[in-house]
C-alpha cells in the first residue's frame, strides 16, 4: 500500500513537472513567433527600401555620365550625399532563440525535427553578421572617402542640415562639381555600382529570409495547435 503511493505520488509529481515544462515550451514558441514576425515585416521593408535607393543609384550613374550632368548638378550633389541615408541592415531577431540557448531551454522542444527546423533558421545569422554586414559597411566607407573628389564639403555639410529637402539657402549656381576627369567621375561611379550590386544581393537574401521564417511559423502553428 505504502509502495503505491509513493509511485502514485511520483507518477502525479512527474505528470506536473512535464506539464509545467510543455507549458514554457509553448510559451517559447509564441515568442518565437513574434520575433518571425518582426523579421518578415523587417525583411519586406528592407526589400522595399532596396528597390527605391536602387532606383535612385540607377538615375545618379546616368546624370553623372550623361553629356548634360552639368545642367543638373544640383541634383546631383543631392542624390550622393543622401542615398546612403536608406541604407537598411540584414538581421534576425533572434532574442527569444538565444534566451533558449542561454538557459538551456532548448531542451524543452522534444521534437528533434522542430529542433532542426529552427536551428537551421537562426544559423543565417551568423552568415549576416559575417558576410552582409561588414559588406554593406565597407561599402558606405569606400564610397564617403570618393566623395572629396567631386563634392565641395561645404555644400555636402549644408545638405545634411535638412537632408529630407533639397537645398534651398545656396544658389544653384554654387553646386559644381570639383573635378570633370572621367577616371574621377568613373571612380565614384563605380562606388555607386557596387552598392547597387549588394543592394541587390542582399535583398534577394531577404526574400529567402522572408520565405523560411513564413513556413518557419506556419510549421510552428501546426506544431503546436497556435491559431
Amino acid at each position: 500500500m505504502l509502495f503505491l503511493a509513493v509511485t502514485l505520488g511520483f507518477l502525479v509529481e512527474n505528470q506536473r513537472e512535464h506539464y509545467i515544462e510543455h507549458k514554457r515550451e509553448v510559451e517559447y514558441i509564441h515568442s518565437m513567433i513574434e520575433d518571425l514576425k518582426e523579421d518578415t515585416a523587417s525583411f519586406n521593408e528592407l526589400i522595399e527600401t532596396n528597390l527605391v535607393a536602387n532606383k535612385k543609384i540607377d538615375t545618379l550613374i546616368a546624370l553623372l555620365k550623361g553629356k548634360e550632368r552639368e545642367s543638373f548638378t544640383k541634383k546631383i550633389y543631392y542624390m550622393a550625399r543622401t542615398i546612403p541615408l536608406s541604407d537598411a541592415d540584414l538581421l534576425l531577431q533572434n532574442k527569444t532563440f538565444e534566451q533558449l540557448k542561454g538557459s538551456g531551454g532548448l531542451r524543452l522542444i522534444r521534437n528533434t525535427q522542430t529542433q532542426n527546423k529552427i536551428g537551421a533558421y537562426y544559423q543565417n545569422n551568423k552568415f549576416i553578421e559575417t558576410g552582409f554586414t561588414p559588406m554593406q559597411f565597407q561599402n558606405r566607407r569606400d564610397l564617403f572617402l570618393t566623395f572629396e573628389e567631386l563634392f565641395d564639403a561645404a555644400i555636402m555639410q549644408e545638405i545634411m542640415r535638412s537632408p529630407r529637402q533639397m537645398p534651398t539657402t545656396i544658389p544653384d549656381s554654387q553646386f559644381k562639381l570639383m573635378s570633370n576627369d572621367p577616371k574621377v567621375i568613373n571612380r565614384f561611379c563605380t562606388r555607386y555600382h557596387i552598392i547597387y550590386s549588394t543592394k541587390k544581393v542582399t535583398s534577394i537574401m531577404a526574400g529567402s529570409l522572408n520565405n523560411a521564417a513564413t513556413e518557419l511559423i506556419k510549421y510552428l502553428k501546426e506544431e503546436y495547435h497556435l491559431k
